[in-house]
């Protein structure tokens, strides 16, 4: 009766693991950096394997998406149907047999089959061309030298043009002294250990995964090996919209003169500076220096390090790439991301104000705006920490300096043209704006303005991006 009681036990945990793995659908939430749902988010699965086949889900009113792996979008033939069912296999839990039921809705090459939970091949049951129609298999609980497997937990998997499908099944009692690695259901059974049988044995199941929509940076993650019934999570940054509009640009400081005034058409602008998780999930890499943290500020990255994430983020939100990276020129008809003029900048970072910083005159009021030399601690610090400005921009003041997209032309408030300057046509260097962590307040102004070699990184250097207004 001991035995009874500890194979029941074993069965019941084991049979908890059973539901996570009928390949229909992989569900999560889209939150933006702060937490928040974000609705109308478009998320895509696409396959590694077919880039023509895209799996496709807008997230809902609490940011929650589904991705229906029983329909996909071909880019080429529009949305297409999954060519086959496979149903759960039947008895399960089984002693000594059980049966693999499919359909198939067009006639194609099958392979099925039976993986032990570490991810060996234990047997093949089916592997041929079939016709269409309703199909099934027996599986007598052996292994393809005939002879009968451990009890435990196995996985069948289905294959069918390129498609894989995989279902876990139990086996009560196989009857055999031989170790098959299938993992006994006395001990209570692994649920790692059959995840990662799964991963190993539906390693081709990978997918890019990205997240776009209107408002949002792009998002995307490369080859990402998604389990059955998996629950994936995203976090996105959101733009802000930056209306059209005139303002008085510059100061009677030195080199921010003369005040001029300037007109910008409207555009959207990234709410924080991008941050190390957006820059490693992009770029593959992330080369921060100051500290790591997904919510830090990226920083130690050079000019060109920002345009080249600005044409990738492009490419993911499938629009046209502002930069010739063999000229590094930007075309500013383009619709892409690229990264803020000067105007742009000083524009979003007053909001309407005409104070130092957008909370005030003074380093008391920088102080809850953003973090400098005298409260940063001689370190980067979470995006998104302090007082936002009216158009919920944050850490304009500090944090970490910000490139521009603009050359640096000392005299160039002088000649520049009213209507979105673009900065000047030849110089060696280019514009960074804010402050960084060890900046002195004044370096924080708004309408103070640096320069520094495209080349140059450093520990206090990162960025934000814009996109003009979509019609």
């Amino acid at each position: 009766m001991k035995k009874i009681f500890l194979i029941f036990v074993g069965t019941l945990s084991v049979l908890q693991l059973f539901d996570s793995l009928a390949f229909s659908a992989v569900t999560g939430q889209v939150e933006d950096i702060f937490g928040y749902p974000v609705s109308e988010a478009v998320v895509t699965f696409t396959d590694v394997s077919d880039s023509n086949i895209l799996y496709r889900a807008i997230t809902d009113s609490d940011g929650m998406y589904e991705i229906d792996f029983t329909t996909f979008v071909n880019e080429t033939t529009g949305i297409e149907p999954k060519n086959f069912t496979l149903k759960q296999n039947y008895p399960n839990p089984f002693n000594p047999s059980t049966t693999i039921p499919f359909t198939l809705y067009k006639d194609g090459f099958v392979n099925i089959s039976i993986y032990n939970v570490l991810g060996q091949k234990v047997n093949t049951l089916i592997n041929e061309h079939l016709s269409t129609g309703p199909h099934s298999v027996a599986w007598a609980s052996t292994d393809d030298s005939g002879m009968r497997v451990s009890a435990g937990i196995y996985i069948y998997q289905f294959t069918f043009e390129r498609r894989i499908e995989t279902k876990k099944m139990l086996l009560l009692d196989g009857g055999s002294t031989r170790d098959h690695g299938s993992g006994s259901i006395y001990s209570g059974g692994s649920h790692s250990r059959v995840d990662d049988a799964i991963s190993k044995i539906a390693g081709s199941m990978k997918y890019d995964i990205s997240i776009t929509g209107d408002g949002l940076l792009p998002l995307e993650y490369k080859e990402v090996n998604i389990l059955d019934g998996q629950t994936f999570n995203i976090s996105v940054s959101q733009l802000s919209k930056i209306p059209e509009g005139n303002f008085s640009m510059g100061s009677s400081t030195y080199y921010e003169q003369p005040v001029h005034e300037v007109s910008l058409d409207a555009f959207e602008m990234s709410v924080t500076e991008v941050t190390q998780h957006q820059y490693e999930t992009i770029m593959g890499t992330n080369p921060s220096w100051t500290l790591i943290g997904s919510t830090l500020p990226v920083d130690n990255v050079n000019w060109y390090d920002a345009v080249m994430f600005c044409n990738r983020l492009s490419v993911i939100a499938g629009l046209e790439q502002c930069y010739d990276e063999s000229t590094w020129e930007c075309n500013f008809s383009k619709n892409g991301f690229r990264l803020p003029t000067e105007a742009e900048w000083e524009y979003a970072c007053r909001a309407g104000t005409t104070t130092e910083y957008y909370t005030g005159n003074t380093n008391s009021n920088l102080k809850s705006a953003g973090w400098f030399y005298d409260n940063g601690k001689q370190k980067t610090h979470p995006v998104g920490e302090k007082v936002p400005n009216k158009l919920g921009l944050y850490d304009m003041h500090g944090n970490v300096w910000e490139w521009c997209n603009d050359r640096y032309g000392s005299n160039y408030y002088s000649e520049s043209p009213e209507h979105n300057p673009p900065g000047p046509d030849t110089a060696p260097w280019r514009v960074i704006r804010g402050g960084g962590w060890v900046s002195r307040d004044y370096q924080c102004r708004s309408a103070c303005r640096d320069l520094s070699p495209p080349e140059a990184s450093g520990r206090d250097l990162g960025f934000r991006v814009v996109i003009r207004t979509q019609q």
